[in-house]
Order: structure tokens, then sequence, then C-alpha cells
């Protein structure tokens, strides 16, 4: 299995695209969420569902990983990773931290290769504001784009105490060049 990892904006979806591309047996691992769709394009990235569903089924052993993050909750349900590897396809994931540590503890019979995908504070904060500004600018948009901000500092400080959970970290500077 291949996991991507990396701070809001960095571009993870992005370089999951190209490397699917690039490896047609690379298959994205369907996260649930509890978000509502961004109808950004890539809601095909998730299954939607409930609080308490995300809930049950991390209660049943279901969810191989799972966290809260900006209100709602992310998970990796096992039977997208067992689908996957079912087909001959190789599981690609993009997790948080707290996924990827979870992900390469627990003992599945699977190599994982975790990469941390970055790009400068600067970078990452143009992102973020184009991402407000096709929102519309509302009071909504304006806050997330604070907390993100603010979340993007404290996530690349946490990854410099647990630089070893990464097996590779790469500059997003060009999605192809990282891809490959």
């Amino acid at each position: 299995a291949l996991i991507l990892a990396g701070p809001s904006a960095v571009g993870k979806t992005t370089v999951m695209e190209k490397l699917k591309e690039l490896c047609p047996k690379f298959c994205l691992v369907r996260s649930a969420t509890t978000r509502p769709s961004r109808n950004d394009g890539f809601n095909d990235e998730y299954i939607y569902l409930s609080k308490e569903e995300v809930l049950s089924a991390a209660k049943g052993g279901h969810m191989l990983e799972y966290t809260e993050f900006g209100g709602n909750y992310y998970g990796t349900p096992a039977s997208e990773l067992s689908r996957i590897i079912g087909e001959g396809r190789i599981p690609l994931l993009i997790l948080d931290l707290n996924g990827v540590r979870s992900l390469k503890e627990k003992q599945l019979g699977l190599r994982t290769v975790a990469v941390y995908i970055y790009e400068e504070n600067e970078v990452l904060d143009g992102r973020l504001y184009e991402r407000m500004k096709n929102s519309g600018f509302t009071e909504q948009a304006r806050v997330t784009y604070e907390k993100r901000k603010q979340m993007n500092r404290e996530y690349c400080e946490s990854v410099k105490k647990c630089k070893t959970l990464f097996d590779l970290s790469l500059k997003n500077i060009e999605v192809e060049t990282t891809a490959e």
C-alpha cells in the first residue's frame, strides 16, 4: 500500500490522480467521511456516512483507522483495502498523521510505504486562500481558512517529531515530478 500524507492544500489528491494515471495498478482506498460533499469533482474519493455509521463501524472493527478533523469524522473502511487487494491492485491511501501511524501499527500483512508531501507555508496559504475565494468569501470560509493555516503549521511541526513514520519526504513543486 502507498500512503500519501501532508498538510491541507499541499496537493495530495492531485498527486494521487497523477499516480493513478502513471500506474493504473494504483487504486484509491476511499475514505468514509461525515463531511458534506464539496461538489469539487473529487466526490468519488469518499464514502459519505453519518457520524453514527462511522462510529459504529469503528467500534465493530470495520475501520482500519479513523479521526475527527474540522468537526467531521474520516476513516478507512477495511472493506476498501480488501476490495482493492482482491482486484490485484495496489491500495493508495490519503491519510493524516494519526492515520499513517495507526495503519503502520496494524499488522495487516501488507507492505506499506508512507510518503510525506510538503510545500512552503506561503504556497499552502495561497492555495487555501483560493479555496476561500471559490467559496465566496463567506464568514465560514474565512474561519476555515484561518483554522487551516494554523493547522498546517501545527501539522508541519508535528511531522518533524515523527519523521521516522515516513519512508520518503517530497516537496510538491511540480505534480508530475512528485508523482514520478
